[in-house]
């Protein structure tokens, strides 16, 4: 119980009317009375219902309150019982004689639970049994409300397996299929085939078998996350947090044990009501817009229609190959696990524009809570609205359309999975992307050039922000905390440059003339300085017949030292201060902020908990961008 933490998880959804029983197992996984897989559901959780009523646990109740829901979720060798259930209830639809075990009622959630070929045909027949009954219902159904009503309250299946562990084969078979259900019948749903493939979701967990119910490692900090908190918010997003009558309730211990029933959900076909209702119609539409936007919405760069076509279709393309090469599924499979309303410090994860769906994918979710709970500071009681607003955070940004990435000419985003974040966009450009040196501008654009300047007066040379990045000792390119931790102690190297030359650029912006003088009486001596050194001719080294070429001095060098040249750059620089890079957002102004906000602790956070950091890049620094490159979906460079 200390490490599963179920009782802290199904307080943390907010479900007011779910409770969690944990039946007691023999050895051998037995839930059965005769020491056998044959478990009644309904006789067990009313017995827990009248008993808890018997003991005045709701207060000042009258009578027991209705069972509206029982779900089923079993860890390890809990698949029997839960196998012996899936069977009884094929054998059931199939019109054969019923058998002793009780059938499968409400929704499904598998934790490393299959643990035999039997087990997993059992698991695949009900799952296909199902389908057909979700296909036969929604074709007699004739508006949207019907059919959004009856997805949000049919049985579902969760299934959920540790990457670490033996179960990946048996998980991998379940979720194919599924997926070849779908692609034959799948034009038949037209919108809802997402929305039902979401109802039937196998979900990879980077944990061993023993984490699998928690979610996260032993020794990290859920904060927020968890895979039973997943699976109550994910299966049961249109449940109602209350119901207006009601009685209350007195908090009580759970029981131990590795099977979970969850009574009080409204019955399959009941129409849900209240605003949860709405939130599970939008969920509903943003995942099928999301599938639908990764298979046809992408977007591509080109002198002509016919270039852009080819671009939006190879954008398209990639997204698709990349969900298929990482995970072995398609695209409908991956979008079924985005979180729509999944936040970050408090805050809702918007779309990079208008029109595309909200959130980030599960896996990124994930991500998100750890670095989240590494933040609070527990003790003094904070929020994550509280770390928010003390760490400066004012928007979070996520999916995109299929498109390359931003300074490439092929491939897809992250951002196209769901599995990147850009914080604080405006204020935190991606410096090096319109403003990269070429030939036509071999300094760069504004950015770069108003950094050199910035640094050449103010810390007595120009400072090129796309230098290389602290180097790693080793590789240190996997999951692990020892790989995390290095990246996290590289990142905040390369922040501690960045920041300083973000002030840097800041003071000198804000500069009045008056000040400019003043800074250039004190700064002379360095400027000569520097002027003497980079228009030196090289000496020749004793016993080399060839000298190392020194790089090529700005054009600008002979004049570091003259007020009237510094002038006129400055007043360039500040007429300029808002465009190119340094201009990409409505609220941008590096006269008040530099070119970066983010605050070192929460940088760290994020790359220690998984995440790569755009301000590492090798060359342009995307300061905005974290994405997460040891998950499901790699072939990236991990920063």
């Amino acid at each position: 119980m200390a490490l599963d933490q179920a009782e802290q998880q199904l307080e943390e959804s907010g479900y007011k009317q779910t409770m969690i029983v944990l039946p007691q197992g023999g050895l051998h996984s037995q839930f059965g009375k005769a020491g056998d897989t044959n478990f009644d559901s309904g006789a067990y959780t009313t017995e827990i219902v009248d008993r808890l009523f018997a003991e005045a646990v709701w207060k000042n109740a009258k009578k027991a309150p209705p069972i509206g829901r029982v779900s089923m979720a079993g860890h390890s060798g809990a698949g029997a019982t839960l196998a012996s259930m899936a069977r009884e209830s094929v054998r059931r639809h199939s019109g054969r004689k019923p058998g002793t075990s009780s059938t499968l009622t409400g929704d499904l959630v598998l934790l490393d639970a299959i643990n035999s070929s039997g087990e997993l045909s059992a698991f695949k027949d009900w799952a296909l049994m199902r389908l057909e009954q979700d296909l036969t219902a929604l074709k007699s159904l004739k508006t949207d409300a019907e059919k959004l009503a009856y997805l949000q309250t049919a049985q579902k299946l969760r299934g959920y397996y540790s990457q670490k562990g033996s179960y990946v084969g048996s998980y991998t078979q379940l979720d194919n299929a599924i997926g070849d259900w779908f692609k034959h019948h799948a034009a038949e749903f037209g919108p809802y085939a997402g929305r039902l493939r979401a109802n039937f979701s196998v979900v990879p967990v980077p944990v061993t078998h023993e984490e699998l119910m928690r979610g996260m490692p032993a020794g990290e900090a859920r904060g927020g996350a968890g895979t039973i908190l997943d699976a109550l918010r994910t299966l049961h997003s249109d449940a109602r947090p209350a119901r207006a009558k009601a009685p209350a309730t007195v908090k009580t211990a759970a029981p131990a044990s590795k099977k979970a029933v969850s009574p009080a959900q409204p019955a399959p076909g009941q129409q849900p009501s209240g605003p949860s209702g709405a939130a599970g119609d939008a969920r509903a539409r943003q995942i099928a817009t999301a599938i639908l936007l990764a298979k046809t919405g992408g977007e591509g760069a080109g002198n002509t229609a016919a270039e852009k076509k080819a671009a939006k279709e190879a954008a398209e393309a990639s997204v698709a190959h990349d969900i298929q090469k990482g995970t072995k599924k398609d695209v409908d499979a991956w979008f079924a696990n985005l979180e729509p309303d999944a936040t970050f410090l408090g805050k809702h994860i918007q779309p990079s524009r208008a029109g595309e769906p909200p959130g980030v994918h599960h896996e990124m979710a994930v991500k998100l809570a750890a670095a989240e709970a590494s933040l609070l500071n527990t003790k003094a009681g904070e929020k994550p609205a509280g770390a928010r607003v003390r760490l400066g955070v004012k928007s979070v940004s996520g999916m995109r359309v299929p498109k390359t990435p931003t300074g490439k000419t092929s491939g897809a985003s992250m951002h196209c999975f769901g599995l990147a974040v850009d914080i604080d966009h405006d204020n935190n450009p991606f410096v090096g992307n319109y403003d990269k040196p070429s030939k036509a501008r071999p300094e760069g654009g504004p950015s770069l050039q108003i950094i050199k300047h910035a640094t050449l007066l103010l810390a007595g040379a120009p400072h090129d922000v796309r230098q290389a990045p602290p180097k790693l000792q080793g590789s240190h390119r996997t999951d692990s905390e020892e790989d995390r931790k290095a990246r996290a102690t590289r990142a905040v190297e390369e922040w501690e440059r960045l920041h300083t030359d973000s002030i840097l650029v800041q003071r000198y912006l804000s500069m009045t003339p008056e000040q400019l003088d003043d800074a250039l009486k004190e700064r002379l001596p360095a400027l000569t300085a520097w002027k003497e050194v980079q228009t030196a001719e090289a000496a020749p080294q004793p016993g080399k017949q060839k000298t190392k070429k020194r790089p090529n001095p700005p054009a600008w060098v002979e004049h570091v030292t003259e007020s009237a040249w510094w002038h006129a750059i400055h007043d360039g620089d500040k007429k300029h201060s808002k465009q190119g890079d340094f201009g990409r957002g409505s609220s941008s102004d590096p006269t008040k902020f530099g070119f970066m906000t983010l605050h070192e602790e929460l940088v760290k956070a994020l790359v220690d908990a998984g995440l790569s950091w755009g301000g590492t890049y090798q060359g342009d620094r995307d300061i905005m961008h974290f994405d997460l490159r040891t998950g499901s979906i790699g072939g990236r460079p991990v920063v």
